[in-house]
């Protein structure tokens, strides 16, 4: 078996030298620096990257089309080059596999795959074989082949033993068998083996078949299972290890596990992949990535690499190397290998349907940043910025309408103050739950505890991992909508519309503090804010807003819809749809935005409530009923039953927007209703978002009602007959302080980021929360690094301590964030020893060329080890900002800006200010 010349294995002697050794005889490299250069430097640039192979002492590959296709390496000069130059090992993308190989009945074709390891010899390669097993790319005859185990078991054995006896001394390596696990099992396959030919025919079996026939046919080759997800799904994993182990205690020759590494610049974490290595690395087997590539347009919004996006991929591909080397020995290294040459060789482009750039060169094989970072990797000079410490975090809300002491029997409104919009309710014995909306803010769905429903705790979120949802590339008022909570025989139910992240779908758990399940996805239901029913006769509707039957009639047409849901098949059942409402009460008035609905059944009647008129200044909550569900739902004479619009504007603390609402009834036998609501400052403007408000329900004539027209949303009534509470540690209403001193185990419920799940850039350690700064600024669709909790008052201070920065190229500080374009960023960076300029950045245009502005800079001095305070405080319409350096005196850096550009009045949109740290990296090596 051919094998790679052993050369030193100090990875940064190899890097010198090999740049050294190499200037004369490599076309595809220039500037290359000498021996002293890089000792200096220590870091790569894009036109002096050395060799690959030459930086390590195992094999880094290529996977590569060979003939026929038309973009065969065999005919590629182009290819060619850049293969020769920086690659030691081969893989054929698709000639070696079973189709090709063996097309017809026993007629086996070597040709093509021939040639390739020919060519792989010349130029001093070894060749990988992929794969002697694989279900989806064996040939038609093989798939409609029907005969006995004992047939299959013979076919088997006859592909493999004529293919690894083929090419027998001339292979470092194989993968056997490929991708034979699901990544989770199903009902009838709860054992979670993929059902493939071999699988239904042989059994799990076939797998140990195949490896000893592969072991008998070449008793020097590497045999290596080969499987994709390893690196971001544990149960997977842990599978492929129980074959490993049970394999290894049968004496089932394997050699390693080859890790698909199919991976993007947002998921999984180093950590994640750390672990998976380490779990195959515990057991003495190779480790080898077998198939490499970083995609960067998962969520599509890119019609072109941009600088930002290629400098993360660089920094991720150097991440994912060096977790390779630093966690795989060097005796248990069976190499890397990239998955295609190019950008325009890339699977994903065409598999995915999108625009992609995953790999190191792009079309026309030219040097990415990439290439860079796989160099860093390998020479352990990945280019990790120094991280930022924060020591703390204060939050203090201080509202003049909070501040007088609350009479004795009262509770005080909003009962959920900020971000908490599109409330939802439920009630479980003595326990009521709320869900509210996040959009594309994670955790997603956030879920809110009481036991009087006035006092509420946040005890977790619906959504907690990127199975369950996906945000990426979402703005901040895309994401996930209105959700809808209940509780049905043991269960809770949490339906909601990811909107740009799958459409409607729920979750199920038994506790709602707890885990969730992942998405019953209903591509049935179009529109937004579902609805799900259970009837008391088993029967399980889900009502929504969609679009009306035909045209729309005006702006702002839109129907209720109601579907008919089969819960023991998780399936809509098929034309049940029908429209229950049609524009809202009155179609000849053209309402607007009829959404949010809710059905009950109360005292023989079906009961419809539904928001009406938009969430801004018109909107309101309207009801309808039927005698039967399948009636029609006609309005009440009384509508709406609640709403602000029609109060004076000047009036002092208005309360507005006031609608989308749910029904609760205590055990008592008392009906209370929680809704959304504002609290605006000058008329129409509030940066807090849409809050949780709460009020008592009374009935009239079998019909509910919320709070008499022309009358004002009352911010202190009397509490509801509810003898019971919670121990609330954190309050969610009324003046409070809340502070985080970074010391617990796992980040605080009231954290959050933007979009992506992917958290390995913050860690806490020693009472200090560390965050490794990327090169993406607030206003990217990307996940910049970004911890925020929501403005909850009109007036508030927020102040955190800080390590000042240590590098010149990032910087950190506080943001007061409504949207991409609508935020202020209070940050310091290094300037040079002990000189450090504290700088003010606001972004308030979205339509401007540059809508990132420094407004205000100072530079300041200041010991390494100094700590930074910055504050950030608003109150209403305006906002300032100050500093201070260790016990120093306060300083303020701007007084009294303008605070309206955070209200959703200027910035549009569906969120509220949230406050949080922020940190960047502000220039690299491009």
């Amino acid at each position: 078996m051919l094998k790679l010349a052993q050369i030193p294995s100090n990875r940064f002697i190899i890097s010198t030298l090999a740049s050294v050794l190499l200037m004369g005889c490599s076309p595809a490299i220039t500037n290359v620096p000498n021996e002293s250069q890089v000792l200096k430097s220590n870091v790569f640039s894009i036109d002096s990257v050395p060799p690959l192979k030459s930086l390590v002492d195992f094999p880094v590959g290529v996977a590569v089309p060979a003939d026929p296709y038309a973009h065969s390496l065999l005919i590629s000069s182009e290819r060619q080059e850049v293969v020769e130059t920086h690659f030691n090992s081969l893989t054929a993308e698709n000639i070696m596999k079973m189709m090709f190989l063996q097309p017809e009945p026993n007629k086996f074709a070597f040709t093509h795959a021939d040639a390739l390891v020919e060519y792989a010899h010349q130029k001093n390669m070894i060749m990988h074989g992929h794969a002697l097993v694989w279900h989806t790319q064996s040939p038609k005859w093989m798939n409609d082949y029907q005969g006995s185990k004992d047939d299959f078991k013979a076919l088997l054995k006859n592909h493999i033993s004529t293919v690894a006896g083929h090419f027998a001394g001339k292979l470092a390596s194989w993968d056997v068998v490929n991708e034979a696990f699901l990544d989770d099992g199903t009902a009838s396959n709860p054992t979670k083996y993929r059902e493939t030919i071999w699988y239904n025919n042989i059994g799990p079996e076939y797998l140990e078949m195949a490896f000893r026939l592969a072991r008998e046919a070449d008793s020097e080759v590497d045999l290596y299972y080969n499987d994709y997800n390893l690196v971001n799904n544990d149960s997977k994993i842990d599978r492929v290890v129980k074959m490993l182990e049970d394999f290894q205690q049968r004496n089932v020759p394997i050699d390693g596990i080859g890790f698909q590494v199919h991976i993007d610049t947002d998921t999984p974490s180093i950590k994640n992949i750390k672990e998976a290595f380490s779990k195959v690395v515990k057991r003495g087997v190779k480790v080898r990535v077998s198939e490499l590539d970083i995609a960067v347009n998962q969520s599509e919004q890119y019609s072109e690499l941009t600088e930002e996006v290629s400098t993360l991929q660089r920094q991720r591909y150097a991440e994912v190397v060096d977790a390779y080397m630093d966690v795989v020995p060097e005796h248990l290294r069976g190499g890397i290998t990239l998955w295609g040459i190019s950008d325009s060789d890339s699977w994903i482009p065409g598999f995915r349907k999108r625009a992609d750039w995953p790999l190191l060169f792009n079309e026309k094989f030219q040097n990415k940043p990439a290439l860079v970072g796989m160099a860093e990797g390998l020479t352990g000079q990945t280019p990790n910025p120094k991280t930022v410490e924060f020591d703390w975090f204060e939050y203090q809300g201080m509202d003049e309408i909070f501040s007088e002491p609350m009479p004795e029997g009262q509770y005080q409104n909003p009962v959920i103050s900020g971000f908490f919009p599109d409330p939802s309710i439920t009630r479980k014995g003595d326990d009521y739950y709320i869900a509210v909306s996040s959009f594309a803010y994670n955790p997603g769905v956030p879920i809110l505890h009481s036991r009087d429903l006035v006092n509420w705790k946040l005890v977790g979120h619906a959504l907690t991992n990127q199975k369950q949802l996906d945000l990426r590339g979402n703005q901040v008022s895309q994401g996930v909508y209105a959700p809808t909570i209940r509780y049905h025989d043991g269960l809770f139910y949490m339906i909601t519309t990811a909107v740009y992240g799958g459409g409607n779908f729920f979750v199920t758990a038994e506790d709602p503090a707890g885990e969730w399940s992942e998405p019953y996805w209903l591509p049935e239901i179009g529109g937004i804010d579902p609805d799900i029913f259970f009837d008391d006769d088993g029967k399980v509707y889900i009502a929504h807003n969609d679009a009306p039957v035909g045209e729309p009639l005006y702006e702002g047409h839109r129907a209720i819809w109601m579907w008919e849901y089969d819960l023991a098949a998780k399936k809509v059942i098929k034309d049940s749809g029908r429209v229950i409402v049609n524009g809202g009460v009155d179609l000849a008035k053209q309402p607007i935005w009829i959404e949010a609905p809710h059905i009950y059944k109360i005292d023989g009647w079906y009961y419809l409530m539904c928001a009406e008129g938009g969430t801004a200044d018109q909107h309101s909550e309207v009801v309808f009923r039927a005698k039967n569900i399948n009636d029609p739902f006609i309005p009440y004479s009384g509508n709406p039953i609640l709403t602000q619009r029609d109060l004076a504007d000047d009036r002092i603390n208005p309360i507005t927007t006031a609608g989308h609402a749910d029904l609760v009834q205590t055990p008592q036998g008392d009906w209370w209703a929680i809704f959304l609501a504002t609290r605006a400052y000058d008329q129409r403007f509030y940066n807090t978002g849409r809050e949780s408000f709460l009020l008592p329900v009374t009935w009239n004539n079998g019909w509910p009602h919320i709070l008499e027209q022309g009358k004002a949303i009352p911010h202190r009534l009397p509490k509801p007959a509810i003898n019971n509470s919670l121990d609330i540690d954190e309050k969610q209403t009324g003046n409070f302080i809340w502070r985080d001193e970074f010391d617990g185990q796992k980040l605080n419920v009231n954290w959050n980021t933007l979009r992506s799940f992917y958290s390995g850039w913050y860690e806490l350690a020693d009472g200090k929360m560390n965050i490794t700064p990327a090169p993406i600024d607030l206003t990217s669709l990307k996940q910049p690094v970004f911890l925020s909790r929501r403005q909850q008052h009109m007036t508030y201070q927020v102040t955190t301590g800080l390590a000042l920065p240590q590098s010149t190229d990032i910087s950190a500080g506080l943001v007061a964030f409504q949207n991409e374009f609508y935020h202020y960023y209070l940050g310091v960076k290094k300037i040079g020893d002990g000189k450090f300029q504290l700088f003010l950045e606001r972004t308030k245009d979205k339509n401007a060329s540059e809508p990132r502005k420094i407004i205000k800079q100072v530079e300041i001095s200041a010991k390494n080890d100094q700590q930074l305070v910055l504050e950030i405080s608003g109150d209403k319409a305006d906002i300032s900002f100050a500093y201070q350096i260790a016990d120093g005196e306060k300083i303020t850096l701007a007084a009294n800006l303008d605070g309206k550009i955070l209200s959703t009045a200027i910035a549009q949109g569906f969120v509220g200010t949230m406050l949080g740290i922020h940190s960047r990296i502000e220039s690299t090596d491009k």
